[in-house]
């Protein structure tokens, strides 16, 4: 048996010793109530049909058996006690199972991840809807990408797993963790959606792959209203403004959320701490000048989405090509390059030899690894559209600059910008750039309070919280659904145990 169904056995096993001890005419009653609710009536459940569910039941069936046997009173509670101790002193470690996707959003789970070594067995899996991939992109280049994510994951020391390695069945874990639970659109293929893993246990979890910056409907849609967000048993927030919208726009009145943190900040805590992220060749090019860390949303169509980079592109590198005395490292979202081809589809060969050759500028990064803490590590100051790395960054310290579309989506919460700048014209982004060479950029301090009012201190502990929160919750919940079964063997013999 995993662990949630080994505190449970041992539940009914303790009510099983306390009848022997002190009220043994009654363990026969306990016994049929048992057989007749777990076997035939209504706690009898699908989670029984997997491997740990099958072992709990054997257990129970075992227990009621002994509790219906015809034997001395002592003798029973000879045997119990003797169960008991045996129980509790095989209890397994609870197993947490991570349901991760690409590996440049490990960081929604690595503190957590991290959090669990030590005191619980994880199971890292690549959950990937290869056939939805290959809808959008072709079955060979979806092949490729989950080949290429799963070295990722390898590379850098985790023991990922494919779908097809790990027998979901029968590993039967206490816990599932989701970042992108989506079904279908780059989600989760049936089988790993969270409707059907909850057959095998109650306890999911969402932590959210990116944060909730951008504004629009469509945006809201894969925010707020997925349908897998009314399955999840806990749904880990990180600002009152997602809990808010949550509970507006969700299905359960938000009362599955609750706040404690987004293990990204923690991410962003420890680039703060120490600069462990350094590429010895962007060390070589940079050469002590300052970094500006540019990130392009890759919505790139006119009057859609966030995505600026049309409307900056021509500046931007025309600054970095006429100023040597800064370093500007781009790094597009991952779904830009393909969006770039799919919309502009004439212009993809004269595109490509651009960025082929602007990697051959003396002062200019382009960033394609699957890792964008080298990019948070290695800069000194973020220009960005309304995308994740907007508010993550600012758990850094560093200056940031939010450049607004023109005719787009804007930021979805107002309370996001204060202590930002931002670019509306060329001359904000000119001047901003050159604050950060200068060193004169201002706003550090409102930027640091509002971060600490809307999302709490960035003080590298949410995985810890996430952690311990999912483990005392489980542990309450198990021993509720105990006592309340009892409650009810209780009134269901109300007259046999008075």
């Amino acid at each position: 048996m995993n662990y949630r169904h080994t505190r449970e056995y041992q539940g009914y096993l303790e009510k099983a010793c306390e009848l022997a001890d002190h009220m043994p005419s009654q363990t026969h009653e306990f016994g049929e109530w048992l057989n007749k609710n777990f076997f035939y009536g209504d706690l009898c459940c699908p989670e029984f049909s997997y491997t740990s569910g099958v072992h709990f039941l054997m257990s129970m069936k075992s227990l009621s058996d002994l509790l219906m046997r015809r034997q001395s009173s002592n003798q029973l509670s000879a045997l119990l006690h003797k169960q008991i101790e045996m129980t509790k002193n095989s209890i397994p470690r609870p197993r947490m199972a991570f349901f991760t996707q690409e590996f440049f959003l490990w960081s929604s789970f690595q503190s957590v991840w991290e959090a669990y070594q030590g005191i619980a067995d994880t199971d890292l899996v690549f959950v990937y809807d290869l056939n939805a991939e290959a809808h959008l992109n072709g079955k060979e280049n979806a092949a490729d990408k989950q080949k290429m994510e799963i070295a990722a994951y390898k590379k850098s020391g985790y023991p990922i797993l494919t779908m097809k390695e790990y027998d979901l069945q029968a590993v039967s874990p206490d816990v599932v963790f989701y970042m992108k639970p989506y079904k279908y659109f780059r989600g989760c293929p049936d089988d790993w959606f969270v409707k059907t893993v909850k057959k095998m246990t109650p306890y999911t979890v969402f932590i959210s792959y990116c944060l909730d910056v951008q504004g629009g409907e469509e945006l809201r849609k894969y925010f707020y209203e997925q349908p897998a967000f009314y399955y999840m048993w806990r749904i880990i927030g990180y600002s009152d403004y997602y809990k808010k919208m949550m509970t507006r726009y969700g299905f359960r009145n938000g009362e599955n959320v609750v706040t404690l943190g987004h293990p990204k900040f923690d991410c962003s805590y420890d680039l703060i701490s120490h600069k462990a992220f350094v590429y010895p060749e962007w060390e070589k090019k940079i050469a002590g000048r300052p970094v500006i860390f540019w990130n392009s949303h890759f919505s790139v169509l006119p009057e859609n989405g966030v995505g600026t980079f049309i409307q900056w592109s021509r500046l931007i590198f025309s600054y970095f090509k006429n100023n040597s005395d800064a370093v500007l490292l781009w790094r597009p979202h991952p779904l830009f390059w393909e969006t770039i081809q799919q919309n502009y589809p004439e212009q993809n060969a004269e595109f490509e030899a651009f960025v082929k050759d602007l990697e051959t500028w003396p002062n200019v990064i382009v960033d394609r690894t699957e890792d964008y803490r080298y990019a948070f590590s290695m800069s000194d100051a973020l220009i960005s559209d309304a995308a994740t790395f907007l508010v993550e960054y600012c758990a850094s310290g560093k200056p940031v600059l939010y450049t607004e579309k023109k005719n787009g989506e804007k930021v979805c919460c107002e309370d996001y910008l204060v202590g930002l700048q931002i670019a509306r014209t060329e001359d904000d982004i000119i001047d901003f750039i050159g604050e950060v060479k200068t060193g004169r950029i201002t706003g550090s301090e409102i930027r640091e309070k509002q971060f600490k009012k809307i999302f709490g201190s960035c003080d590298g502990k949410a995985g810890q919280r996430i952690s311990e929160y999912v483990l005392k919750e489980m542990d309450f919940d198990i021993g509720e659904r105990v006592k309340n079964r009892l409650v009810r063997f209780g009134e269901e013999n109300r007259d046999a145990l008075e």
